[in-house]
């Protein structure tokens, strides 16, 4: 029997070319992503990630705690600070995909719901600009990935971690 090489059979599955796809489209966000000015929520961003704080009115923390992350990082250019944006984009393609998977897509179905997503409104906007937006989009879509998880098997791990996403 001859032994499986993952780094070969990895692209080739469902998984594989939902994460390729993910990846494209981090990509094509990261290139871009400079090509205009900052959002008005944008600027409200880079400036509570400048003067960080325990919360803000408009969100939490976390949100200008990681445009500080990108700032020191990758500094003031658009394309740095829209580069989280850009990786959440790409995992909420990918887990988008995967609800498809749970409620019983195949591989076409899982691209088309992939596709959806990254073509439509909410998630357009969550890639290309960091505000609070942005992540709780992901929370919810990850969310929504847990209750198909949970629905599907059963297995109460899943359970266990939505009450660590909230």
């Amino acid at each position: 029997m001859r032994k499986a090489i993952w780094w070969r059979e990895a692209p080739l599955s469902d998984t594989g070319v939902l994460v390729l796809f993910g990846l494209g489209v981090v990509l094509l966000h990261i290139l871009v992503n400079g090509q205009y000015g900052f959002h008005r929520d944008e600027l409200l961003t880079f400036d509570n990630a400048q003067h960080l704080a325990w919360g803000y009115v408009v969100y939490g923390p976390v949100t200008a705690v990681l445009g500080r992350v990108e700032l020191v990082l990758l500094g003031n250019s658009l394309t740095g600070f829209r580069f989280f944006p850009a990786i959440t984009q790409g995992v909420v393609l990918v887990l988008s995909g995967l609800i498809a998977r749970e409620l019983g897509g195949r591989r076409e179905a899982q691209l088309v719901t992939a596709t959806a997503v990254a073509i439509g409104g909410p998630s357009l906007y969550s890639g290309a600009s960091l505000s609070y937006t942005t992540f709780d989009y992901l929370w919810w879509v990850a969310v929504a990935y847990f209750v198909a998880r949970l629905l599907r098997s059963e297995d109460a791990r899943w359970s266990a971690y939505l009450l660590y996403a909230f």
